[in-house]
């Protein structure tokens, strides 16, 4: 019989010889790193309970929350151990869903998903069961069963891969030493991989900032992207009013702490610090003001469904009291197609605006929709046919009817309007001059956008010279 056959039929013999270790070894030499292949191949799992996004798919794991692609894990309530809400970085809002402890699956978790929190369902998959392939489709989350039947077969199965991962790394560590501390430098993730560097990364975006005491109004226009290898958060302001800024914010990994500088076409500079707090990001700083004193500010930014707040707080008093500062609102920016929406809607207004002031029925009777209603502030209404009788009959004359701080949101196939209106002239001889706010609905037809709704405010309070 031959030498290798009797070997084999040997069962007091090891294994794992020495020449079957070359063999395997010989097999390998492609890999950059014997001893690193063998760690990945036989590493075992963990095993972890996880929460999943309904919309893409991605599974997370408890306890790695804020996770580095931006993605949140946070409880429902303050104190509460048992419920979670699940922000996705998947899309533009974040995709939220609702979880509870007890309704968490169990499952096997690779390496590579472990070390970032998350991963997809060929990394993280029920135990027991086989690994599926890169090209496997969507998995979806089993109902809850006998989970801890699942996790016995799970630690068995992998029980004897640990014993071959010990030989074959310890086998290889001798025959390739030089090549393993190649791999280890090859293998070092990048210094800003980690996911404190990327606790922010839910602002990142393409944004319109709204105030919160207006939320209709527009007021700035803001841009954050990473630069520098992901490792800086660069924010882009601009406001209305021609206020223009900058901030880089990064993670002092020394430290353990995030730090912005902010800076503006306007000569201001605030250096802020600060990071994670109670589920929220707050930065804090010192500003010191021209006339020797010193203010203290909060800066506070949380991911809520239709983007990211912002809020900051200012303080005279060395933080014993507290003032609002400003409260704002980003939303994604519009599309090339709604900004044009918004155009086209803006330039009606204006020209229906322009027809009423001359009386030009015509064109009022064009932009108008057949069951067109305007509500005033007073409780009065008037339909499409009454507007344009009035401007038939030419008894109201206008000097002024323009409209300002003009405001357009697009749905869809439709839009709102919002402005301020100026009015000044003569009704039967009588003058008239105030201003009101006033909101116009805009629907989308075959034939255009026509005005559908309009509703006006009391006239404002005049104020003093």
């Amino acid at each position: 019989m031959p030498r290798g056959g009797r070997q084999r039929s040997n069962s007091s013999e090891p294994r794992f010889s020495v020449l079957l270790l070359v063999r395997h070894v010989r097999k390998r030499l492609l890999f950059p790193s014997l001893s690193s292949y063998l760690v990945k191949r036989f590493m075992p799992m963990h095993i972890r309970r996880c929460a999943e996004c309904p919309k893409c798919s991605t599974r997370y794991l408890i306890g790695f929350s804020p996770y580095w692609n931006g993605s949140y894990l946070v409880p429902t309530s303050r104190g509460s151990s048992d419920q979670y809400t699940l922000y996705c970085a998947c899309c533009t809002p974040p995709a939220s869903s609702q979880w509870r402890w007890s309704d968490m699956n169990t499952f096997a978790v690779a390496r590579a998903a472990h070390e970032r929190g998350f991963g997809d369902c060929t990394e993280i998959f029920p135990p027991g069961e086989r690994r599926p392939s890169r090209s496997a489709a969507r998995c979806e989350i089993p109902p809850p069963g006998d989970q801890q039947r699942k996790t016995s077969l799970m630690s068995r199965c992998f029980a004897r891969k640990r014993i071959l991962a010990g030989f074959f790394t310890v086998a290889a560590s001798f025959a390739f030493a030089g090549d393993s501390t190649h791999a280890a430098t090859a293998t070092n993730p990048s210094p800003c991989s980690t996911p404190e560097f990327h606790q922010l990364d839910f602002w990142a975006g393409d944004w319109d900032v709204f105030d919160m005491d207006n939320p209709a109004m527009q007021v700035a226009r803001v841009k954050v992207d990473r630069i520098l290898d992901g490792c800086v958060l660069r924010e882009d302001y601009q406001d209305n009013d021609g206020h223009k800024g900058q901030s880089f914010s990064i993670y002092d990994a020394a430290l353990k702490a995030w730090h912005q500088s902010w800076v503006t076409n306007r000569g201001q500079l605030l250096l802020l610090d600060g990071g994670i707090r109670e589920n929220e990001f707050v930065l804090e700083a010192t500003e010191h003001m021209l006339d020797g004193k010193s203010k203290l500010i909060r800066g506070t930014w949380k991911p809520v469904d239709g983007g990211v707040r912002e809020t900051a707080l200012t303080s005279l008093d060395h933080g014993k009291s507290w003032k609002p500062w400003f409260d704002l609102m980003f939303r994604p920016h519009a599309d090339s197609a709604s900004a044009d929406d918004q155009k086209t809607v803006r330039e009606l207004d204006t020209k229906y605006q322009a027809a009423v002031k001359a009386n030009d029925a015509a064109t009022m009777d064009r932009i108008l929709a057949d069951d067109f209603v305007l509500s005033t502030g007073s409780g009065k209404k008037y339909s499409k046919q009454d507007l344009l009788d009035e401007a038939h009959s030419g008894r109201v004359q206008y000097e002024h009817q323009e409209d300002t701080e003009q405001t357009v949101r697009v749905w869809g196939d439709t839009a709102v309007l919002t402005a301020k209106l100026w009015e000044k002239g003569t009704d039967n001889g009588k003058p008239f001059d105030y201003m009101v706010w006033f909101s116009d609905t805009y629907v989308r037809t075959p034939k255009g956008w026509i005005y559908v709704f309009g509703q006006s405010s009391l006239p404002l309070p005049k104020t003093s010279p």
